[in-house]
């Protein structure tokens, strides 16, 4: 086969399958699982921090199984259509290595994660009121002991590498979770990063499986958002945003490339840092808020995650939200034009 057609005719046509095989199944899960949330009582419960979100008080939460569910659909899908195991030998579709670390990796993230989510949305505090969740403590185990299987069967084997590679997934994760707070921002923010994380991996030649399942957060997220655009009728809750928040991460350290499982290009590093920025901005003023009043007994920030300090100083929900997505489009932007202007050209392209 023609690599030269491969490449276009699966990137153009294959990763286009992508976008629906997560769209359609989430667009018709959709209003079921919104019932079902509500026959439950899984409702929001606002922070006493952030008293201008005591409207939201009620709103139901866990609509993140909207997404999830798309995406796990999208596995099926991927699999038995051949994006995620396919009968090809080109190097456009990657290494074997990767194509069974993509195939087993995404279910171990997002059911291992929506676990924990789920038992920190629902389980605990139905269980053992008045506890609002799971202590930071056991969650951070419990992450951990579901990312370093993910990057073993990724490939990566040797365990500073693959304790390495569950960190980023543990901090994507967590960063993701913590954006998580105000109407339509982290599903925007998952469209955003979807899509983003496709055009890198383009341009460093990433397996095409990877580019597809980037391409099914992008749908999967849609009709999340339709629910949760202002005024929210549903959360994602962390049922929806740690697994989400797994996956990007994941998903970022396999857009470099399928060369070396951990690429060391600057031009790759300085692309992954410009797509971060944003959840780098949510989840790095977090623990440094909390050493500083136990040390301390002062705060860094108004508040944290740093999208509520913004709040605190006068911004509205929506300018807030609105700026974020904008910032986070333009620093896809550049973090595409890096990777656009520094990956090798391969004779295939």
């Amino acid at each position: 086969m023609n690599p030269e057609f491969v490449r276009e005719d699966s990137v153009f046509g294959l990763l286009r399958s992508g976008f629906w095989a997560g769209l359609i199944p989430s667009a018709v899960a959709a209003p079921f699982v919104f019932r079902a949330l509500i026959a439950w009582r899984s409702h929001q419960t606002v922070s006493e921090f952030v008293p201008e979100h005591k409207a939201k008080q009620g709103t139901p939460t866990m609509g993140g199984l909207i997404i999830l569910v798309g995406l796990l659909a999208a596995y099926f899908i991927g699999i038995e259509g051949g994006a995620l195991f396919p009968n090809r030998e080109s190097p456009a579709f990657g290494s074997p290595v990767r194509i069974v670390g993509n195939a087993v990796a995404w279910p171990i993230l997002l059911l291992g994660f929506g676990l924990i989510g789920f038992l920190d949305d629902f389980a605990v505090p139905k269980l053992f009121p008045p506890k609002r969740g799971l202590g930071w403590v056991p969650k951070l185990v419990m992450q951990f002991a579901c990312a370093l299987p993910a990057a073993w069967y990724s490939g990566y084997t040797d365990p500073l590498t693959a304790f390495e590679v569950s960190f980023v997934i543990v901090a994507f994760s967590n960063a993701f979770n913590f954006s998580d707070g105000m109407d339509a921002l982290a599903g925007g923010l998952a469209v955003i990063l979807g899509l983003s994380l496709a055009g890198i991996g383009y341009f460093w030649h990433a397996p095409l499986c990877q580019m597809w399942l980037s391409l099914t957060v992008v749908g999967a997220s849609l009709p999340f958002l339709v629910l949760n655009a202002p005024p929210a009728k549903v959360f994602m809750g962390d049922v929806g945003s740690l697994p989400i928040g797994a996956v990007l991460g994941w998903l970022t350290l396999q857009s470099g490339g399928q060369h070396e499982l951990l690429p060391s290009s600057p031009g790759w590093v300085v692309s992954v840092f410009l797509l971060s920025l944003v959840l780098i901005a949510e989840l790095v003023p977090v623990p440094l808020q909390i050493l500083s009043v136990k040390l301390r007994k002062k705060r860094l920030f108004p508040k944290t995650p740093i999208h509520h300090a913004f709040e605190s100083a006068g911004w509205s929900e929506y300018r807030v939200v609105s700026m974020f997505h904008l910032f986070q489009a333009i620093a896809s932007f550049a973090a595409i034009s890096v990777a656009q202007q520094t990956a090798p050209k391969l004779w295939w392209m």
